[in-house]
């Protein structure tokens, strides 16, 4: 099965603001260290400014990835976030 060498990341929890961005993958396979990296990296980015996503009552430091949800036919991954 080949996979896109693109596809997109949603995160809306717990924003206020939905962030949807571009993740760059491997077309022969996707490596779920580079899917997580991918939503850390965008975590860390969107926690440097809280005010501009509304971030809701939560640190940055309390939180985890504990389910990733495909959605092929939006082509986005998004992630059940636990605190």
């Amino acid at each position: 099965m080949k996979f896109p060498a693109m596809t997109r990341g949603l995160i809306d929890d717990p924003l206020e603001k939905p962030v949807l961005f571009p993740i760059r993958l491997d077309s022969y396979g996707w490596e779920l260290w580079d899917i997580f990296c991918a939503f850390a990296d965008q975590y860390a980015s969107i926690y440097e400014q809280p005010q501009r996503y509304g971030v809701r009552g939560h640190d940055y430091s309390n939180l985890w990835i504990e389910l990733l949800y495909y959605y092929p036919d939006r082509n986005v991954i998004r992630p059940y976030i636990g605190t």
